[in-house]
């Protein structure tokens, strides 16, 4: 490693080195030097702390003259004396400059989020957190998250003064997002120590001041006296679409099986298994990331039966992987809620698909006997508490469903006046 007064003419008398980098070590300051590749000439210093060597950039030549790095070679090196680490110094200020938006880009990578999740926190940070992209998640404060949950909570007014929307669902929707990222973010960015970025999160002041809003629970569903009117609008009309048809059968679906909205909606045909009378939830379309296959009843087979034939009546290259696909073969239906909003107005009932999915959990609940919570749990694919012991010994395979599935499926048909009841 040779060694020159670093000044502006030996500087540039220097050449690139065509192989690995060059040190140059200054005469007049030790612990200075000049760093060479094959394209750049960088001032740095090397000195001990704590009995290790460290050596820290100060910057390009060009950006420094050589009096400019020299001045500030002195500065870093009284402070690496002083058993200071400079790199770690910047890995500190890096840390604590981290922003809401990196921390948020950060965490919907790391995650493995839904499209609905994906749409949700996009939406949050476009109306509520915008302004605070560029803010350190430091400088978030608590009296900041007040604020702001208190302005979005407010009620969205028209013209009138009429409220068109509450809002409440909203804001806590959004700064659950919000205390999310800040969490994950906190321990991601965590010193070499362990020890969080943020010594608490600032959302914890909602918790504290009693903030969050209190929501009530949905709990419409279809009662059976009112099965018949809705089977009889799902009918198709010859009037109606493809795409119309489709939705019709789609909610029969539901409300036969309890899916959730995307696990019927991206359901292929490799899933479903008509011999068998089975349909299977791959893992990374259920809510809690396990595989589900549950058995269908009789009725639904058929219907699933009418929709693979006529898949095969098309040409192959029109014939799409999904059960009920969209505007093209390669991608399942999309958003389908005013194909849904035609059906309430026509029937005079007000549903959504997890009303579907809601009616069927209570049918099952109360109207079907000797299922146990269990079973029930299980068909709906809702996860077990681990704390329940009892449930870790009870095994229920597909079969064992098979036959409260067709319970309830029956049920829900001679409600609708379908088929006639079973015991009569």
């Amino acid at each position: 490693m040779p060694a020159i007064k670093l000044n502006k003419k030996n500087i540039d008398q220097i050449e690139y080195p065509a192989g690995s980098q060059v040190l140059y070590r200054d005469t007049e300051l030790q612990g200075f030097a000049l760093r060479v590749t094959k394209g750049s000439k960088v001032f740095v210093v090397e000195s001990r702390v704590h009995g290790k060597t460290t050596r820290t950039t100060i910057g390009r030549y060009g950006t420094y003259t050589p009096d400019q790095a020299r001045d500030l070679a002195r500065s870093v090196l009284g402070k690496m004396a002083q058993g200071i680490n400079p790199n770690q110094q910047k890995r500190e200020v890096a840390r604590k400059a981290v922003t809401l938006d990196q921390a948020y880009q950060g965490y919907i990578q790391e995650r493995t989020l839904r499209p609905n999740s994906l749409r949700d926190y996009a939406k949050a940070m476009n109306r509520v957190f915008n302004d605070w992209r560029d803010i350190p998640l430091g400088s978030i404060t608590r009296l900041m998250v007040e604020d702001r949950f208190d302005a979005i909570s407010k009620p969205t007014l028209d013209k009138d003064g009429s409220v068109i929307s509450k809002n409440e669902a909203f804001a806590n929707q959004a700064f659950r997002f919000l205390r999310a990222v800040l969490n994950w973010a906190s321990e991601k960015y965590a010193n070499n120590d362990g020890e969080p970025l943020l010594h608490s999160n600032p959302c914890d002041r909602l918790k504290a001041r009693q903030m969050w809003h209190r929501i009530e629970r949905r709990d419409n569903w279809i009662r059976p006296d009112q099965l018949s009117v809705f089977f009889t609008g799902l009918q198709h009309q010859p009037q109606h679409t493809e795409r119309q048809k489709m939705v019709r059968d789609m909610c029969v679906l539901y409300l036969l099986t309890g899916l959730r909205l995307q696990e019927a909606a991206k359901l292929q045909w490799t899933e479903v298994n008509l011999k068998r009378k089975t349909i299977t939830i791959k893992a990374e379309h259920a809510k809690n990331h396990r595989k589900h296959e549950l058995p269908i009843g009789n009725w639904l087979t058929s219907i699933l039966q009418h929709h693979f034939e006529h898949r095969n009546t098309l040409p192959i290259e029109s014939q799409s992987n999904y059960v009920f696909p969209g505007k093209d073969k390669d991608n399942h239906i999309g958003r389908f809620d005013a194909a849904i909003e035609v059906i309430c107005k026509e029937i005079c009932i007000d549903f959504t698909v997890h009303d579907l999915r809601r009616t069927f959990i209570t049918i099952a609940n109360n109207c079907v006997k000797g299922l146990s919570v269990y079973t029930i749990k299980r068909l709906i694919n809702h996860s077990i508490d681990s704390s329940d012991v009892t449930a870790g010994y009870i095994i229920q395979d597909t079969e064992s469903l098979r036959e409260p599935m067709q319970q309830i499926e029956d049920f829900i048909l001679a409600a609708a006046g379908v088929i006639e009841e079973k015991n009569k």
